[in-house]
């Protein structure tokens, strides 16, 4: 019995060993180049616990970029390909794009609402998605958004320089950023003055930290939600936390309500957005300056958590289910318009997309503006602000490639340095 036992387990063994092996050999049939891949991980050895994937596909393009157009990986045991020629990438993100859609990433809208984003999904739901999505992110309208960056930005630098003149002080530029765009993002996508600035542990920036400040081993458990997507929805796996997707389906929530109850437009994206549903549209009877509306959804964070679920934000009686039952349940099924988690989802991803790469790459050219003095003097001398009209207009005199300090920050510090896409 004890010999059968251990032929049996021999067996297993050597059969996974050789299916491995054989996963393991498939770029050396196309003589493709790659990096000598390890069970389990494939080419992703030490990533989650000793560097960042970004820093790996690095190394490995380094490694191999001389070795031709792409190199081989290996994601656990499934192949993956590292497009390293530039015409190889245009061809996959212009030319095929209608081949290289879908960027594998885990998606669930039951289970996971916030993963449903625009960025996330493929197929005909990307497509119709995006069909609703495009006329929002015209200039015209990113343009009606320009009078409450520059607003954020007035305060901004009135906080920074209240902050100088008070004493010399090191101050952690990246943070500081980080809670600036937050404000930006706030105001913008759901008409929230976060006030981060002079209350950064508010609720707002909180969340925004939570979703980006994660346990290394979190990379490894995407890539794993990416690859065997089937078995971790059977698992139960979700991309957001419970804490941040409540914060979020509640926030936009009440924010629709309240203003569909005080028919409150605003210059934001919430605004936008509201308008591709046939359920939430507001219609704009008055035409007026909606400045002075007394909407409590511009109050900071932390003054409308507590207000009573008839106003704004309460976190304790958070009821995502609209009272429409079979009105909801019919625009899930409706091309022509969004459900409220697929607004949710949209928000979700604009905060997210927002906020932190705006202020990883800021802090970046701050970075660059510092080791490069000449450039910092250029940047001074030529951007000119205007104040002589109502508003704020930005006028930047064209500047050489070369001194242009966003560029010098995405040259050398790009915060998005890959993109997955799949056929």
């Amino acid at each position: 019995m004890i010999l059968i036992i251990l032929l049996s387990t021999l067996s297993i063994l050597i059969a996974i060993f050789m299916h491995v092996r054989f996963k393991f050999s498939y770029w050396k049939k196309f003589d493709i180049p790659s990096i000598e891949p390890t069970f389990p991980c494939g080419s992703l050895k030490g990533v989650g616990t000793e560097i960042h994937c970004i820093f790996l596909f690095d190394q490995i393009y380094r490694k191999l970029r001389d070795q031709g157009p792409v190199a081989g990986l290996y994601f656990f045991t499934s192949p993956a390909v590292l497009a390293m020629d530039p015409k190889v990438i245009k061809n996959i993100l212009v030319k095929d794009f209608h081949i290289f859609h879908d960027r594998g990433l885990f998606v669930n809208e039951k289970s996971d609402p916030l993963s449903a984003h625009l960025f996330s999904l493929a197929g005909a739901k990307w497509t119709r998605l995006r069909k609703k999505l495009s006329p929002t992110f015209t200039s015209g309208k990113m343009k009606m958004m320009f009078e409450t960056i520059a607003d954020v930005s007035e305060h901004f630098g009135s906080y920074l320089e209240e902050q100088v003149s008070a004493e010399p002080m090191d101050v952690e530029v990246k943070d500081l950023l980080s809670r600036f765009t937050t404000d930006i993002i706030g105001n913008c996508a759901f008409g929230i003055q976060c006030n981060s600035m002079t209350h950064p542990n508010s609720e707002f920036r909180q969340m925004g930290k939570k979703i980006f400040d994660t346990p290394k081993t979190k990379t490894l458990k995407f890539v794993f939600m990416s690859l065997f997507k089937e078995f971790s929805d059977f698992l139960g796996m979700k991309t957001t936390d419970d804490d941040v997707e409540t914060f979020f389906l509640n926030l936009v929530k009440e924010t629709i309500e309240y203003r569909r109850k005080n028919n409150i437009v605003k210059k934001d994206f919430m605004n936008l957005i509201m308008n591709l549903s046939s359920e939430y549209q507001i219609e704009d009877t008055t035409k007026s300056d909606t400045k002075n509306d007394k909407d409590t959804t511009s109050l900071s964070v932390e003054e409308t958590q507590n207000i009573d679920i008839n106003g704004n934000l309460n976190h304790n009686n958070l009821n995502i289910t609209n009272n429409n039952n079979n009105n909801n349940n019919n625009n899930n099924n409706d091309e022509s318009t969004l459900s409220f988690e697929e607004i949710t989802a949209q928000c979700y991803v604009f905060f997210i997309a927002g906020f932190e790469s705006s202020s990883t790459l800021m802090t970046f050219i701050l970075y660059e503006l510092a080791c490069n003095p000449d450039v910092q003097e250029v940047s001074l001398n030529v951007v000119k602000i205007d104040h002589t009209r109502k508003g704020y207009s930005r006028t930047f005199i064209l500047m050489q490639p070369r001194n242009r300090p966003w560029e010098l920050g995405l040259v050398f510090h790009a915060p998005k340095k890959s993109l997955s896409e799949e056929p």
